[in-house]
């Protein structure tokens, strides 16, 4: 009797499901090595993918009672270099109990989802995310009437959100995160929404909703919705009252980056007491954040950055006990800091991210910075607040950014407010009367990428030895530090992008070849830096050496920097001609050569459409102002005078149609000025 039920189930198998071998079915290995067959796989994730048991291959899940395919997650966790490529085959159409589908984060080459992909019936879970799918997002995935989630975020599809979504009557997740491959009205309604009953989660970050106005009545349909993130969506229009308010299982709001709605602040926002993440940042909102902000007791992030609110923050916010994250910078809040975040029956102990800078807060740090050990990210700058900065910040072990700059706080800085910040990554205290008292041997615990000190005194005239630590340090800015020394030959080892060291005393000549490679900003402006200009780096954007004594001609170390927006040489002792590869550096803003012992005529080659200051004054040069001075047509300030040029003003400086600032005083000019410069000097 069980021979014979054996002998059935193994019949009922072939002709069903075909053969059974070592736990997989052959005809499901088939198709998966067919699959196989049609994806490049530079760095073999598939390399298990040989056995006789497909159960067993990376990334495939059979069921523990029926052995069949259920699961294929090939999603790409790692770089770019791991992502699978090729073509997917309709081979997958064999897996029918296949319920997850996951092939995230890899590259398809821009090839359009196959549209068989909406036959795969069993389907509960797509993720296709990320992998540089292009074309239409297929009508077909609407017959996917058992999916639970989908997420074709962060492709290239063309701009339109098939209705057929509203046969998917079972998602509960639906992520279109920037889907599509320009921006532009995709979305003329939301129709089909509200026929996704169950939906909890949705994400349309980025889809262009400026023409559904309705869209927060429809939102409001979805009774079990606990996610709801828009930002960026180009909406223009937020009621701030509803008569029924349907999604009060709200756990998580992001309206972000809108508007400007020009309106206050929606009052049905505090019923929805279950929100734990509410942000409204940049979207036009003003008024005063009311005192019902207490009842979002659930919140652990707040963010509601660069509105135009007035006054001050509720004093309800210190009910919000569970709050891990806040920003509230540039809103416009006033106020003592200590009334916002000081000692209540809740004191924040568990904030990780404070943000509040930019607004007009006064007080001082002590009372209430202690406590609050857990901070990764603090930013006060551009306040009015006063008094030292507390010692006791150096415990803040987690601390990785640190932001006090543009008050007015002053006092001493010592190795005391470093001593335990070993995750300290960014550190700004520009701005302030604070001064800088750290020994010559220390070693910091940390290491900086970014370091800005501008107006701050180090306590000592030396160049601060503690740089040489940091290793990954891409942005320094010591602007009017106090500096009086030369640079020692390890501070042209780090690797910066940024460097401003601009204002101080620094001495003696700069390094033949400055071997950066990835520097995009020099700033050494006002020291007593002498000898030529250097070999620079050709990432240069912005190079600015003025005020110093460097001399010598403008030789070639300028010639390959092509994208130089701005050249400020100024008040130097360069001699020479201005050579023509003057004229290659066709991104130039800004050029300002004044001040020099320049010699000779224009190059004749002008062409840098993009130039708007051009300051050639206090020099030598001589001769006409060459005709390919129309090809400046951006140019709004030009400065010739104090040198020797003469003849007529040429004709062609009339093309210049954004001219507002014209000197060429002390020269020998003749002719008739040019009409529509509203500052002229010509003698």
């Amino acid at each position: 009797m069980q021979y014979r039920l054996l002998l059935l189930l193994i019949v009922w198998l072939l002709g069903h499901h075909g053969i059974l071998t070592s736990g997989c079915f052959e005809i499901e290995r088939e198709a998966l090595l067919t699959f196989k067959a049609g994806i490049i796989d530079t760095r073999n994730r598939l390399s298990s993918w040989a056995g006789p048991d497909c159960c067993s291959w990376q990334g495939v899940v059979c069921d523990s009672n029926t052995s069949h395919v259920v699961k294929l997650n090939l999603q790409n966790k790692y770089s770019s270099d791991y992502s699978l490529r090729g073509e997917i085959n309709p081979s997958l159409l064999v897996l029918t109990q296949l319920s997850r589908l996951d092939l995230s984060g890899n590259d398809f080459g821009g090839i359009s989802i196959p549209k068989f992909i909406g036959s795969l019936k069993s389907l509960m879970h797509l993720d296709l995310s990320s992998s540089n799918f292009s074309g239409e997002m297929p009508v077909q995935l609407g017959n996917l009437s058992n999916l639970r989630y989908l997420d074709l975020s962060y492709s290239y599809f063309i701009c339109i959100i098939p209705p057929q979504f509203s046969n998917l009557s079972r998602l509960h997740t639906l992520r279109l995160e920037y889907p599509f491959a320009f921006s532009g009205t995709c979305v003329d309604n939301l129709s089909w929404l509200p026929h996704l009953f169950f939906m909890r989660v949705l994400h349309l970050d980025g889809v262009d909703l400026s023409n559904t106005t309705d869209w927060l009545e429809i939102v409001n349909t979805l009774h079990f919705l606990t996610e709801l993130s828009l930002p960026g969506c180009h909406l223009t229009n937020i009621p701030t009252s509803l008569s029924y308010l349907n999604f009060t299982s709200l756990k998580f709001l992001d309206i972000s980056d809108n508007g400007p709605f020009n309106t206050t602040l929606p009052t049905w926002l505090w019923n929805l007491t279950k929100l734990s993440y509410l942000n409204l940042g940049n979207s036009g909102f003003h008024g005063k954040i009311p005192h019902s902000l207490g009842n979002l007791i659930s919140l652990n992030t707040l963010y509601l950055e660069s509105n135009n609110f007035e006054g001050k923050i509720p004093t309800s916010i210190q009910n919000l006990c569970n709050l891990v994250s806040i920003d509230l910078s540039s809103v416009g809040i006033g106020g003592d800091i200590a009334e916002l975040v000081g000692p209540s029956h809740c004191p924040w102990k568990n904030m990780e991210t404070l943000m509040l800078g930019n607004n007009r807060l006064h007080g001082s740090l002590f009372g209430w910075l202690e406590e609050m050990k857990n901070l990764s990210s603090l930013d006060l700058g551009n306040n009015s607040l006063v008094g030292p900065i507390p010692p006791g910040i150096g415990r803040h072990s987690n601390l990785q950014r640190l932001d006090l700059s543009y008050n007015s706080l002053q006092g001493l800085i010592s190795e005391a407010h470093f001593a335990n910040l070993s995750k300290l990554d960014e550190l700004t205290l520009s701005s302030n009367s604070l001064i800088i008292d750290v020994d010559q041997n220390w070693i910091p615990p940390f290491q900086l990428s970014y370091l800005a000190l501008d107006s701050c005194q180090f306590l000592h005239p030396q160049f601060p030895a503690w740089l040489r630590w940091q290793k990954q340090i891409d942005f320094v800015s010591l602007s009017n530090t106090g500096i009086r020394d030369t640079l020692p030959e390890w501070f042209w080892n780090l690797p910066y992008q940024y460097l401003d060291l601009s204002r101080n005393q620094i001495r003696g000549k700069l390094p033949m070849s400055l071997k950066f490679t990835s520097l995009d900003t020099l700033i050494l402006t006002s020291n007593r830096f002498e000898g030529p200009i250097p070999s620079l780096p050709n990432t240069l954007v912005t190079l600015d050496l003025s005020e110093n004594s460097i001399s010598g001609p403008l030789l070639s170390p300028i010639s390959n920097m092509l994208q130089l927006s701005y050249l400020s040489l100024s008040s130097n002792q360069i001699n020479g001609s201005i050579p023509s590869y003057i004229c290659e550096l066709i991104y130039l803003e800004v050029l300002d050569l004044s001040n020099n012992s320049l010699s000779g005529e224009l190059p004749q080659c002008w062409n840098n459409s993009y130039l708007l200051i051009l300051d050639l004054s206090n020099n030598n040069l001589a001769g006409k102002i060459p005709s390919s001075i129309d090809s400046l047509s951006s140019l709004t300030s030009l400065h010739l005078n104090n040198n020797n040029f003469y003849g007529e003003l040429p004709l062609e400086l009339q093309h210049c149609n954004s001219l507002v600032l014209l000197d060429l005083s002390n020269n020998k000019f003749t002719g008739e000025i040019i009409s529509g410069v509203r500052a002229v000097s010509v003698s």
